[in-house]
């Protein structure tokens, strides 16, 4: 699975559509805080109700990776990402619609947890991205390296399967 995942990341675009989705993750996360000030003038509620719905998508980024860490091991990341960036979307839209300060607390929470699925799942995929490309290298100080990594291991295996006679042997 992760070998064809590898064959899938070659292109540097496949590193700059997940880059993408890392920024507009953490662009998502980070736009509603200047409206708050605004919702607390409206809403009437206080600095630590505040507080509370800011600390609601840290609970939810950092929870995410107990809840569904594997999920993009099992499904795939691709469809981990959509679903995020869906949820993404739906925190907006309660942003917009938001009639109460429960409103931004399930809006905030929604978006800690799409934020953490979608920086996972990202995060992850990038590696193997940044893996595949690391092994491909500069074509001619890769072809090099391999040439002489492939030689030098060659010549330690002819190395270890003539063996030298113990002492026991040589008593024989």
């Amino acid at each position: 699975n992760i070998r064809r995942m590898e064959r899938r990341l070659r292109s540097p675009v496949d590193f700059a559509l997940v880059s993408g989705i890392i920024a507009l993750a953490l662009f998502a996360s980070a736009t509603p805080s200047p409206l708050y000030a605004d919702y607390a003038a409206d809403w009437n509620f206080s600095t630590p109700v505040l507080t509370a719905v800011y600390a609601i998508y840290a609970i939810g980024v950092l929870m995410t990776p107990l809840l569904i860490g594997r999920l993009s091991d099992e499904i795939g990341r691709r469809p981990v990402l959509i679903a995020a960036l869906g949820a993404l979307l739906v925190a907006t839209v309660l942003y917009m619609a938001a009639q109460s300060v429960v409103w931004l607390f399930a809006a905030r929470g929604l978006q800690g947890l799409a934020t953490g699925a979608a920086l996972a799942a990202a995060a992850r995929r990038c590696s193997i991205c940044t893996r595949a490309a690391t092994r491909r290298g500069s074509a001619s100080s890769t072809v090099s390296a391999r040439r002489s990594a492939s030689a030098s291991a060659r010549s330690s295996r002819r190395c270890s399967c003539r063996r030298r006679p113990t002492r026991a042997s040589r008593r024989s």
